[in-house]
């Protein structure tokens, strides 16, 4: 896990890490249906840990826009 292929060096020190999108993708869809198998209202876990995962989504998404400029500038 991590996002690094096999053989990558480690990440330099201090280096901000990216979420593996589709690591946040599959913990998001089992918090939904963790929320869909239930008549009550999320637990304020369930709900902790959504936001956890959206926020990490957010920040893997923003790195993807940010690649995406770079490769189109070249």
């Amino acid at each position: 896990r991590g996002g690094r292929g096999a053989g990558a060096p480690p990440p330099a020190r201090g280096a901000v890490r990216i979420p593996n999108l589709a690591a946040v993708q599959g913990e998001l869809m089992t918090l939904y249906g963790i929320i869909e198998d239930s008549d009550n209202a999320p637990t304020t876990q369930v709900t902790t840990a959504a936001r956890t995962r959206l926020a990490q989504a957010r920040t893997a998404l923003q790195a993807v826009r940010r690649l995406a400029t770079v490769i189109q500038r070249q």
